[in-house]
């Protein structure tokens, strides 16, 4: 059926006229099967450059209408539909979209697509934390991944995955008036299939290989090795750039590896082999795996060396100052201490979550604000907003800190109080600290001392 459809479209392009694209509008909406689209590839995509603007002006009004009725239409549709656009069509569509949708959950949605294309993940996560639907979870989880905060990048889409649940055994509507169910329709897996893929590779990242094993797996129930190869590979000439598959592939690979599981990791080189006769560094890791199979307690010594923890130090046994480089290694650095179970300080606090929030650059939605850690005291049960400053800071930071407090005594309708933590505090920040009594101040030193 959508053969029709690109050869109606064919037509339209080499005469246009008023009949013809009535009857191409029609096409797209009876006519055109976006699976079917996949069997002839550059067919298609050849297809759906330079679309004409009538056309795109009437499938950005039905973009619209499906976003705000049904966003779930997005991945049964649109997702697969939208890979078939070249830039300037998919520029075109957004820019016409937006222009009819304003005010609508839609035209959140697409100007967070815009800035995820962008590759500007903080101002995407302000227009889908503007949506009261589980569909805008699975974009917050690719923009907080995008952002290396892979917790609570796990927590939205597990979110979203609880809401496809909810709603598969629902019937909906088709373009003809059908009903159909969405436990039937085999879109509906691609979405749980990239979801699931997505947690895995952030539970590889956090370095808790055997959750990440039992999510590829479950990815794996749902589309096989083969059917992932089909779907996922593409030949590629750009050195820089790796296909979906292999990605996949050797994520899979590294979690298995870590937890020992050489076997199941040869079955998988012996596919990948197949499909690369001429790799010659799977062909080298599968001969490493061999190895560490058969002798089991070399792998055990290999893995625990992996494994060794960090020691950990306490910032309070220094005392002259040094500059830290980077926020985040000072947010690392706390984590570390309340990993090994070290005050920070002063208080027994560990980082705080729930099903929705895991306490570090978590997006305050009614602040449009990132906080650097929310920690809360395991003996008093006080939270704590903690701002972080690598270098030294004036009363500025004190608005920032209240706004993230007021923000998130609002979602949490909990007592929430402010830390402070920089290198140097200017003079005024430290008088106007001392007239707070819901915000400390804290700085951290540590220095490298020659002894000999």
């Amino acid at each position: 059926m959508s053969k029709k459809f690109i050869e109606r479209l064919s037509n339209y392009k080499n005469n246009p006229s008023k009949k013809g694209i009535k009857e191409l509008k029609k096409s797209y909406q009876n006519e055109l099967v976006v699976e079917e689209l996949y069997e002839e590839n550059s067919v298609s995509r050849e297809a759906f450059a330079n679309l004409p603007s009538e056309l795109i002006d009437f499938i950005a009004n039905v973009f619209v209408e499906d976003l705000n009725e049904f966003p779930t239409m997005y991945f049964l549709s649109y997702e697969p539909l939208l890979s078939f656009f070249d830039r300037e069509t998919k520029a075109s569509l957004f820019e016409k979209s937006l222009a009819i949708s304003e005010g609508t959950d839609a035209n959140d949605f697409i100007n967070g697509f815009i800035k995820l294309s962008d590759e500007s993940s903080d101002l995407a996560l302000f227009y889908f934390n503007r949506i009261d639907n589980f569909v805008a979870d699975y974009f917050i989880g690719i923009c907080y991944q995008e952002n290396e905060n892979y917790e609570n990048a796990i927590k939205n889409n597990l979110r979203f995955l609880n809401g496809l649940s909810e709603i598969e055994e629902n019937t909906i509507k088709n373009e003809f008036g059908d009903t159909i169910s969405l436990g039937e329709m085999n879109s509906i897996i691609f979405p749980k299939w990239n979801v699931l893929n997505d947690i895995a590779f952030c539970y590889n990242r956090l370095q808790e290989y055997e959750n990440a094993i039992r999510t590829y797996d479950l990815s794996l129930d749902l589309i096989n090795l083969e059917d992932n190869y089909a779907i996922n590979y593409q030949e590629t000439t750009e050195t820089d750039r790796i296909d979906l598959f292999t990605i996949f592939v050797n994520n899979y690979l590294l979690a298995l590896e870590k937890t020992q599981q050489f076997k199941k990791a040869i079955d998988i080189l012996d596919f990948v082999i197949r499909k690369f006769p001429n790799d010659s560094i799977y062909k080298k890791q599968k001969k490493q795996f061999s190895q560490k199979a058969s002798n089991i307690e070399v792998a055990d010594d290999i893995i625990k060396q992996l494994f060794k923890p960090k020691k950990a130090f306490d910032i309070g046994e220094f005392e002259t100052t040094k500059l830290i480089s980077k926020e985040k290694a000072l947010e690392d650095m706390i984590l570390e201490q309340i990993k090994y179970g070290f005050q920070v300080f002063n208080k027994d606090l560990e980082v705080y979550q729930d099903e929705n929030i895991y306490g570090r650059q978590y997006y305050i939605s009614s602040v449009n604000g990132f906080l650097d850690l929310l920690l809360i005291d395991r003996k008093t049960d006080q939270m704590y907003v903690v701002e972080l400053k690598r270098k030294e800071a004036g009363i500025e930071v004190v608005e920032q800190t209240e706004k993230y407090i007021f923000g998130l005594t609002k979602e949490l309708n909990r007592n929430i109080k402010g830390i402070i933590c920089l290198h140097k505090p200017k003079a005024e920040l430290i008088k106007l600290i001392e007239e707070k009594d819901n915000i400390e101040l804290y700085t951290y030193n540590f220095d490298f001392d020659k002894l000999a």
